[in-house]
């Protein structure tokens, strides 16, 4: 499986280099807000790549700042993918349960959570989620 998960800015020895035509006020924004964010712009190019493969793949993802950094939450809910993962871990892998204890979840948007935060490398999580075991899916 293709994973799309990186962190822009950190050292990837597997970074490849690649020539795209983008268009010009395309370019102007990003310019302009890698400059608002004070980050080099491939940093912020590379940023936009992984995060849009990763929605592209996980629609339910979005990715939000916090004092934290930059973070995967729910789309439409305050829930970080991290809350989701911590609670589905604490309720024994039972999408159920973890929806329940929510209220404002559904078993889909567990699932979709459960599955963004597996397909990350274990060294990219959230510091708070590394030592997690993450639960099999389940029909549940």
């Amino acid at each position: 499986m293709f994973n799309v998960d990186t962190h822009a800015g950190q050292s990837d020895a597997k970074q490849r280099h690649g020539s795209f035509r983008i268009a010009a006020a395309v370019f102007a924004g990003i310019d302009e807000r890698a400059d608002e964010l004070s980050i080099p712009r491939n940093q912020l190019i590379e940023r936009y790549l992984a995060e849009g493969l990763r929605r592209d793949r996980h629609p339910l993802i979005a990715f939000r700042e916090g004092e934290a950094g930059r973070r995967p939450a729910i789309v439409g809910t305050r829930l970080d993918v991290a809350q989701v993962i911590t609670t589905l871990r604490a309720e024994d892998g039972d999408v159920a349960a973890t929806a329940e204890y929510f209220q404002c979840a559904t078993a889909t948007v567990i699932r979709r959570a459960r599955a963004d935060a597996t397909t990350r490398p274990l060294d990219r999580l959230p510091s708070c989620l590394q030592s997690c075991r993450f639960p099999n899916p389940s029909p549940r």
